[in-house]
């Protein structure tokens, strides 16, 4: 089976993301670029193994990875991995995910996560703070990240939801796998390196809270997509949840620009 990872490019910083994908590029196919940037970036059409498509327009996270997924199938993919541009890969990652596609192409796959942070001056800090179960274990949902599945999950579903945009995608694409019958399974021990936001932490006796610190534009999309989906799923969206009042608290008690929050 081929496999390709699709990354929806927005302004991003050329060296991080080549950095990136160098992590895992050995290990994959193809690599599928859409890039909602209003300007085309003619490094990434130099990159041996990528498909750069410029859009030339927000088109939103949805309807970017719409682009990516139906290009990739077209040209005959049959494993898909989602990834962000600022997820980082260590050695063997997508080759697992891939290998669990292989095994069973009507379940999803999704990793661990372990956080990517900012020092004072920028640069990228990868967390080794989290700990994970050794087992694979089925879950309701998986971040976007790493998320990899099957062209006829894909297909089966219909692909991303583009009046979300951005934001809630993961769980909304989740709940529609299941629901048609495409189990979701986490890989125990595998894991990928993801940045949320511009994320800082504050210790509060021995919990560590970590605070994300979004736009305003972001926090908007946040609230807005989950009253979206409570709305159209009703209570068979229950355990999708998203807690919205830490939103709140973290804005209140730690972040800057509160009114326009």
């Amino acid at each position: 089976m081929k496999s390709a990872v699709i990354i929806v490019l927005y302004n991003p910083s050329v060296e991080e993301v080549l950095e990136n994908i160098r992590s895992y590029c050995n290990e994959i196919d193809a690599i599928y670029f859409v890039d909602n940037t209003s300007t085309a970036n003619e490094r990434f059409n130099n990159v041996d193994g990528v498909k750069y498509m410029p859009m030339y327009n927000n088109l939103g996270l949805c309807k970017g990875l719409n682009i990516g997924c139906r290009e990739a199938i077209k040209d005959g993919f049959d494993i898909l991995i989602t990834m962000n541009m600022d997820t980082f890969c260590p050695k063997g990652t997508i080759k697992s995910l891939i290998s669990a596609v292989e095994n069973n192409p009507e379940k999803a796959y999704g990793t661990n996560i372990k956080l990517i942070y900012r020092d004072s001056k920028g640069k990228r800090i990868f967390s080794e703070e989290a700990k994970f179960p050794e087992k694979n274990e089925e879950i309701c949902w998986t971040i976007m990240s790493g998320n990899a599945f099957s062209s006829k999950c894909f297909n089966a579903v219909g692909g991303f939801d583009e009046s979300l945009f951005i934001d809630n995608l993961d769980r909304d694409f989740s709940f529609r796998l299941r629901r048609a019958g495409f189990p979701i399974v986490r890989l125990g021990k595998i894991f990928i390196f993801q940045e949320f936001g511009n994320m800082t932490t504050f210790n509060i006796g021995i919990k560590k809270l970590h605070i994300a610190n979004l736009s305003p534009f972001r926090y908007y999309y946040i609230f807005r997509n989950e009253y979206y989906l409570r709305k159209k799923y009703k209570a068979d969206y229950n355990i999708y949840k998203v807690d919205l009042y830490k939103y709140i608290f973290s804005i209140l008690f730690f972040e800057k620009d509160k009114i326009k929050k």
